[in-house]
């Protein structure tokens, strides 16, 4: 049973990994979203997240950024999402369930496509992160 310990742990413990910002948000979200931010983080939200018509529902699609550009704009987009989703939940704007989405690390994130095996009791257990490809604005 150490295996199925050492899961439990890893599940419920708070290594949950990187905390990533969305790579899409629905256009009435963003729009919410935007509403709660001023100044540099308003411009650096409008500046990384380009309007796509073409997506069903319309919205807004994070422009991509390259190694260590992306990493400092990672750091400074992340905060102003998490705090434009709290101002505007309190408003009303957002549920808390959207609210959530961006305090989310990427393992939760995934929690339904996430598959985990238990070879058998012998062997080690298999985590196995499966990705469909599905767009998610959550």
């Amino acid at each position: 049973m150490p295996d199925l310990f050492c899961l439990l742990q890893g599940l419920l413990g708070d290594h949950y990994g990187h905390q990533t910002v969305p790579r899409l948000i629905e256009e009435e979200e963003f729009e919410a979203l935007a509403l709660q931010l001023s100044g540099d983080s308003a411009q650096l939200l409008t500046e990384r997240y380009r309007r796509d018509e073409n997506a069903l529902p319309t919205g807004y699609v994070l422009q991509p950024a390259d190694g260590q550009a992306w990493q400092r704009l990672e750091r400074r987009l992340a905060p102003a999402l998490r705090l434009a989703a709290q101002k505007a939940e309190r408003r009303g704007l957002l549920s808390p369930e959207q609210r959530h989405c961006y305090h989310k690390s990427d393992v939760f994130r995934q929690g339904p496509d996430v598959l985990l095996t238990f070879v058998s009791r012998q062997r080690p257990i298999v985590y196995n992160r499966k990705d469909a490809g599905k767009e998610k604005t959550c």
